[in-house]
């Protein structure tokens, strides 16, 4: 009977015959810069994945990450152009910088209510009105300290509106000491931005608050009706110029591509040890073909609002189990400016004042446990 050796022995002589001589050789080597930034990458902690904090590694969905680092090099004003950047995301924008969004391959059209987007977990679609205008969110863009989108069915978590994914916006939390920002840029087509913020905090109480402007237009666009390039005839007598220029000398004051619109966000909060509550406000209200836009039209501008309320308190209870209740309101509204032409044509005195033709308020308590067993 020949005789062998036991596989496991015979495989361990072979890496001590072997394998020694090249350890020695070739000792381990510190990682790489790319390495260690990969390593960095993968260890970032992400929340909106499973609504606690893990490892991006860990997360069970695809999620994308975007820092306040990463808008402040870019010199980026506006929460669509940051969200350009990321590559799960189409952006979809129309007249006035107005945005809708959708996840890449999905839905491309900008459809309604298909992609949950949170400030710091309030999610902000209600009935009034299908569509999210991203330029219009209650929060300046430099308070926004990192996004978090979530590529993929996430309804389980998030609700009907998640259908496709969730783009989850936390604000800065708060270093100790005083620290501010201030910005302001102006480019052509009368467009103007600023935005400024201030953060103060000691041990364990804090306070932040921001503004944001924009004012834009005066792009001198032609267009023409369709169908039409050529002067046609008006059943009222003479003819009709089908061209139009927007905030031109033929342009229609409800057509102007002029906007006004600002944002503001304020948060108040105290932390110790194992308990944490805050309080925050925000509120953004965007004004299409302003007043004074001549020629008068049928209503001298539009306006969209929406206003926020949120106060939560987070209690560790031990290593292993936490919880945490959130308290908010959210109401939007739509509206026109005064009309004088309305209020002939319609005998009703109160277009001669801004009136509000939608408004949408909407409560909700979220009450979160969470329970790590690993601790």
């Amino acid at each position: 009977m020949p005789f062998s050796l036991p596989r496991t022995f015979g495989t361990l002589t072979v890496l001590l015959a072997l394998g020694t001589p090249t350890w020695a050789q070739n000792p381990p080597t510190t990682p790489s810069q790319d390495e260690l930034e990969l390593l960095e990458l993968l260890n970032t902690p992400v929340t909106g994945a499973s609504k606690r904090e893990q490892r991006l590694i860990d997360s069970p969905q695809a999620i994308e990450v975007l820092t306040w680092e990463d808008i402040r090099q870019m010199g980026i004003y506006r929460l669509q152009d940051a969200l350009k950047l990321m590559t799960s995301i189409d952006i979809i924008e129309a007249e006035n910088g107005y945005s809708v969004i959708g996840m890449r391959g999905v839905m491309q059209e900008g459809q309604p209510r298909t992609v949950q987007v949170l400030i710091d977990g309030v999610p902000l679609y209600t009935p009034l009105g299908g569509t999210l205008d991203l330029n219009n969110l209650p929060l300046p863009v430099d308070l926004i300290e990192r996004i978090e989108v979530v590529r993929g069915p996430s309804s389980t978590l998030y609700g009907a509106n998640a259908v496709v994914g969730v783009i989850a916006i936390s604000t800065k939390k708060l270093d100790k000491g005083l620290h501010g920002d201030l910005r302001a840029s102006v480019a052509d087509k009368a467009t103007f931005r600023s935005t400024a913020n201030l953060r103060w905090s000691d041990s364990g109480f804090g306070v932040l608050a921001g503004y944001s402007g924009a004012s834009f237009g005066d792009s001198g666009y032609r267009t023409h009706q369709v169908g039409y390039t050529l002067p046609y005839p008006n059943p009222l007598g003479g003819t009709v110029d089908p061209w139009i220029t927007f905030d031109g000398p033929k342009g229609a004051g409800h057509q102007s591509d002029k906007a006004h619109q600002s944002a503001a966000y304020a948060r108040i909060e105290y932390r110790s040890e194992k308990s944490s509550y805050w309080f925050s406000a925000g509120q953004s209200r965007k004004m299409l073909s302003p007043v004074g836009q001549p020629p008068v039209s049928y209503m001298n501008y539009r306006f969209y609002e929406i206003g926020t309320l949120l106060a939560g308190w987070n209690q560790t209870w031990s290593k292993t189990f936490s919880t945490e209740v959130r308290i908010h309101r959210m109401q939007n509204k739509a509206g026109a400016g005064p009309s004088a032409i309305l209020a002939t044509v319609l005998a009703d005195p109160a277009w001669t004042g801004e009136n509000t033709w939608g408004d949408a308020t909407s409560d909700q308590i979220d009450l979160q446990a969470n329970w790590n067993p690993s601790g």
